[in-house]
């Protein structure tokens, strides 16, 4: 879903990149990845280090960040899955294409569920202050 790197716009809730665009797919995909998120502590699935993870947000794998052993830059270098989101983080999220970072807010409370959408941005929330950036 991310093949269409050259004719992609930008979402009113997204900023930054011209390779992010917030389809229906892709919000699926960081509604599982934040629930994932809040459940497990992620690992990079080549050196297992817990630190500065980041998880692909096309294939869902998890790679650690540059200020480690930059295997999430590997993967996005060869796979050509460019942007990935911050496993401690979920608004936050890295093009490697642009090499820019992308804050993703997501839904507005749109009434659409229950305690479990709260429960995920009080989670991101937390750590939002000071959002680490070591993709």
């Amino acid at each position: 879903f991310f093949q269409k790197l050259s004719k992609v716009s930008m979402d009113e809730d997204s900023l930054s990149c011209v390779h992010f665009e917030a389809t229906e797919e892709v919000k699926k995909a960081l509604h599982k990845i934040t629930h994932h998120a809040a459940k497990v502590q992620g690992k990079c699935t080549v050196c297992r280090t817990p630190r500065a993870v980041w998880c692909c947000l096309q294939c869902y794998h998890i790679g650690c960040g540059r200020y480690e052993k930059k295997h999430a830059l590997k993967h996005a270098q060869e796979k050509q899955h460019y942007i990935c989101v911050n496993m401690e983080s979920t608004t936050h999220l890295w093009c490697y294409k642009c090499d820019k970072g992308i804050m993703y807010f997501g839904e507005k409370d749109n009434n659409k569920n229950d305690t479990s959408s709260n429960h995920s941005s009080a989670s991101s929330s937390s750590s939002s202050s000071s959002p680490p950036n070591n993709n």
